[in-house]
């Protein structure tokens, strides 16, 4: 569709020289550096003194081969990645603070990277045939996410302290530039297939690539033919990630795929827009317009947002990344989701490295924290691309209920959790989604299949007939229909085609509601046919409080589950009697993944308090089958 590039005349005729971008006040403009508040220099500086004066070791071949050759990176990522951070929190704290007392550790850093032998990681290190390389070849730079980055960092470390630099030596820019030149500048604008766009999908990291070199383009290049060149294929690679998502501002990966995905896409044009002098727009286009909607629609409480695609329920999002979208894409209640997430806090920002965002957040903190920061907190939110409801029982608060259910295909790499249904009460999960887990990152995405934590029976989905959900691109939930009004809000799924034929389900119709009033109620219906009679279906419900057991259901904190068999009628006329099991969790890990011991990150830092599988099971069901749960207040609570 072209919608970015079709701006590059425009952009061709604005773009300023590089002596003219600033993106954010050097470090000798004290006025600017002047207006960040108190206790975020307090903090920058408290980062950067732990650097002082420290020796850095070196990286050596044996590091590198032990990554690129036995997968083992955690010798070289301590080094490699500890010198950026290092840099980043250096960089920071010598332009709040503007004493000189970190140059020379900045200069010391700055050179040591600029001599590394490569920018990038072991594992993306290849021959000119695609063969591995265990040892990159200098006179060949490859350009991945993790030579971006560096780039981004070193440009941006030059941009603010490079009057100072010069100062201990002339030759320090010099070789800095260079370097990104050689690495990041010529490779972006001449190399056809770039690394980090080598993958498509959902978990793409060209966004952030594009943002990061970008970043290093416009900070370090002269030339106005190479400026336009790269601004170019940044437009072109842009447009071709937009236009694989959805016009409503739905991401497939979900909230965990915002801040290096839509996030760095807003950052990217948002630099764009402040090299050509403010004078280009691009800011109405509809899959970025939109997204404020997603962000805000899957706002629960607190830090808790709804898992929809890989995310964690506690979304430790960059507040001040969310603002700023909310300034571009002139959304007021983004920029309220932005102050409010920041207030939870108490104000302190996120780790310095992206450089240039901690940079940029530093001297915008003021003016987002005078902002009003009440969340919207909207009382329904309807995604078409994704098949996702949320409602809750009054809008702009967070007590009472709160529901979602969401569609879509078990893509593989993902969770096998078509239809799943969540399910809080005064703004604390009940039935929570796991939500993203910590899985090592070379796993392959059937081997990410196998681990408890993506499966369906870990999730509040059922098993029929002993089948959980497969995992697939043609094992999804379809059908979905929604009604949204201000007395009820429900969506119905067919989930049966998430399951293997074994598992014997022609439909299976499954339905979350929200009756509001003095009394609200959460219902969820299942409504289902089978190829036969007598058949086993166990319901699952993942949950943070300790169930107790009723002969009619079960109480979950302040939460009392009923259910009904088959519309209201008596058990007796289904001869059957449901079962309950209950099971700690989480369970050992396998340790085929080295993963023994290792609790979900959402268990051990964001709910504080065990969790619970409670398994609803009937044996012998009939051919056609209807269950509904209902969830209410518990009387006296």
């Amino acid at each position: 569709m072209s919608a970015l590039l079709e701006h590059m005349d425009e952009i061709m005729v604005a773009l300023r020289p590089r002596e003219e971008f600033r993106p954010v006040p050097p470090t000798r403009d004290r006025e600017a550096w002047q207006t960040v508040r108190q206790k975020t220099r307090e903090m920058c500086v408290r980062r950067a003194e732990k650097y002082l004066g420290q020796s850095w070791p070196a990286i050596t071949a044996a590091d590198v081969i032990l990554a690129s050759r036995m997968g083992d990176a955690r010798a070289y990522e301590g080094k490699f990645n500890y010198r950026r951070e290092a840099l980043a929190a250096l960089a920071l704290g010598e332009a709040v603070e503007a004493k000189g007392r970190f140059l020379t550790d900045i200069a010391n850093l700055c050179f040591m990277i600029c001599e590394e032998s490569a920018w990038t990681a072991p594992a993306n290190l290849r021959r000119p045939d695609g063969s591995p390389a265990y040892l990159p070849d200098i006179e060949r730079p490859l350009l991945d996410m993790a030579a971006a980055r560096t780039g981004a960092l070193m440009a941006t470390v030059l941009h603010l302290h490079r009057d100072k630099l010069r100062e201990i030596s002339p030759a320090i820019a010099v070789r800095i530039e260079r370097e990104i030149t050689l690495r990041v500048i010529d490779p972006f604008i001449n190399v056809k297939q770039l690394e980090f766009a080598r993958a498509r999908g959902e978990d793409d990291m060209l966004p952030e690539g594009v943002k990061e070199c970008l970043t290093a383009l416009l900070l370090i290049e002269r030339e106005d033919r190479f400026r336009w060149g790269g601004v170019k294929r940044a437009l072109r690679l842009m447009d071709a990630y937009l236009d694989e998502l959805p016009r409503d501002g739905g991401i497939p990966g979900g909230l965990g795929a915002f801040e290096r995905g839509v996030g760095c896409i807003m950052e990217a044009l948002e630099l764009i827009c402040e090299a050509s002098g403010g004078n280009v727009s691009f800011f109405t286009v509809s899959a970025l317009r939109n997204v404020s909607d997603f962000i805000i629609g899957s706002h629960i409480s607190l830090d808790y947002f709804n898992c929809a695609g890989n995310c964690p329920a506690h979304w430790d999002v960059d507040p001040n990344l969310i603002y700023r979208c909310g300034e571009l894409l002139r959304s007021d209640e983004l920029c309220s989701l932005g102050a409010y997430l920041m207030g939870l806090r108490g104000g302190d920002s996120r780790p310095v490295w992206p450089l240039m965002r901690a940079a940029r957040a530093a001297i915008g903190e003021n003016e987002m924290l005078r902002h009003d920061s009440r969340p919207p907190m909207p009382m329904d939110y309807y995604l078409r691309s994704g098949a996702l409801l949320t409602a809750r029982t009054r809008a702009g608060a967070a007590d009472g209920f709160f529901i979602s259910i969401e569609g879509g295909a078990n893509r593989m790499g993902g969770h096998a959790d078509a239809g799943n249904v969540t399910l809080y009460w005064n703004g604390e999960p009940v039935l929570p989604d796991l939500g993203e887990i910590e899985y090592a990152s070379q796993l392959a995405p059937d081997e990410r299949a196998a681990l408890w934590e993506t499966q369906s029976q870990y999730h509040n989905l059922p098993v029929i007939n002993g089948c959980p959900q497969s995992m697939g691109d043609g094992f999804m939930a379809v059908e979905p229909v929604w009604e949204i009004t201000p007395e009820r809000t429900r969506a119905t799924l067919d989930i049966s085609r998430a399951y293997p034929d074994e598992a014997g389900v022609s439909s299976w119709q499954r339905t979350m509601s929200l009756t509001r009033g003095e009394t609200p109620c959460a219902r969820l219906w299942e409504i289902a046919e089978f190829a036969h009679d007598n058949n086993d279906v166990e319901f699952n419900f993942i949950t943070t409080a300790r169930p107790y057991l009723r002969p009619d259901g079960m109480e979950l904190g302040n939460i009392r589950v009923t259910w009904e068999l088959n519309g209201g009628h008596p058990e007796g006329r289904l001869g059957i009697k449901p079962d309950c099991e209950v099971e700690d969790l989480p369970p050992r890990h396998s340790k085929q993944y080295d993963l023994d011991g290792l609790y979900d990150k959402w268990l051990l830092e964001i709910c504080g308090k065990p969790l619970y599988r409670v398994a609803v099971i009937l044996r012998g069901a009939p051919q056609r089958l209807s269950v509904c749960f209902s969830f209410t207040q518990k009387r006296g609570e």
